[in-house]
């Protein structure tokens, strides 16, 4: 049996387009800090893009939709390993759920999972990350 994992394949870009054309989510001053929050706690998950911009109020929210989605996919029995303990096997199974996925040459964990983990530094530092990117951006 050949198995076969598509890493690295959704990005910032991915996510940016697909809030602003599928989820008819419009550019405007006002709505970039919620843009840059979703897209950086949705990182690879689009299912996780859905549900964050799905809320009126997602910067208020993110804590317990995040917790919802992890309940939601069933999570609760999988524990926090740092990647370079995970074995090939539980890399794949991780994957497999959309808890994992790769990118820049490292397994990055899905945003719901780390708050499901309680990983709230991890979550802090990619939050820090979005509202660096607004205020540092051209546009």
């Amino acid at each position: 049996m050949a198995r076969f994992i598509f890493e690295g394949v959704i990005g910032d870009l991915d996510q940016a387009l697909a809030i602003r054309h599928y989820h008819n989510f419009n550019h405007s001053k006002q709505k970039r800090f919620p843009e840059s929050i979703i897209i950086s706690l949705s990182q690879f998950d689009c299912r996780l893009c859905d549900k964050l911009i799905s809320d009126n109020d997602v910067i208020e929210n993110f804590s317990e939709l995040l917790e919802q989605f992890a309940i939601e996919n069933g999570w609760a029995n999988f524990k926090f390993k740092p990647e370079n303990l995970l074995s090939d096997a539980e890399i794949w199974e991780r994957w497999a759920l959309g808890i994992i996925d790769k990118a820049n040459n490292k397994h990055v964990y899905n945003s719901a999972f780390l708050k499901n983990s309680l990983k709230d530094d991890e979550l802090e530092k990619q939050l820090w990350l979005s509202g660096i990117h607004i205020f540092t951006s051209d546009d």
